[in-house]
C-alpha cells in the first residue's frame, strides 16, 4: 500500500469510483451530468482509486448519494488521463483529465 502522498501509477484494469447525486442517475443509468460542472465538461473528473478505497468510505461524507464504477480503460481509450491525485484526507483520489482542455494543461 503507498505511502501518505505518495502516487501510483493506474492502469486500463483499475477501476474507479465516481460519487453520483441522485440526478446524475435517470431509470437506472448514469447521465452525462454526473462529468459535467456549470453545465460543461468538468476538465477534472474526480473518482476514488478502487484499490485503496471502498464504495462505503465513498459515501462517508455523502450518505446519500450512490457510487458508479468506472473500468479506467474507458477513460483511457477515450484519450483520457488518469491521474493519481492523493489529497491528505483522501489519499485515494485521482482525476480524469482532459489532456486538450485549457484547464487542465499543465496537470
Amino acid at each position: 500500500m503507498p505511502q501518505p502522498g505518495e502516487h501510483v501509477e493506474i492502469t486500463r484494469d483499475d477501476a474507479l469510483y465516481r460519487r453520483l447525486s441522485p440526478d446524475h442517475v435517470k431509470d437506472g443509468t448514469v447521465v452525462s451530468n454526473a462529468y459535467n460542472r456549470r453545465g460543461k465538461p468538468d476538465p477534472e473528473i474526480s473518482v476514488g482509486l478502487a484499490r485503496q478505497i471502498t464504495p462505503e468510505a465513498m459515501l462517508r461524507e455523502r450518505p446519500d448519494f450512490g457510487v458508479g464504477l468506472l473500468p479506467a480503460h474507458v477513460p483511457l481509450d477515450l484519450g483520457l488521463v488518469v491521474r493519481h491525485d492523493p489529497l491528505p484526507d483522501w489519499p485515494a483520489h485521482a482525476l480524469i483529465l482532459n489532456p486538450g482542455d485549457p484547464a487542465t494543461q499543465g496537470r
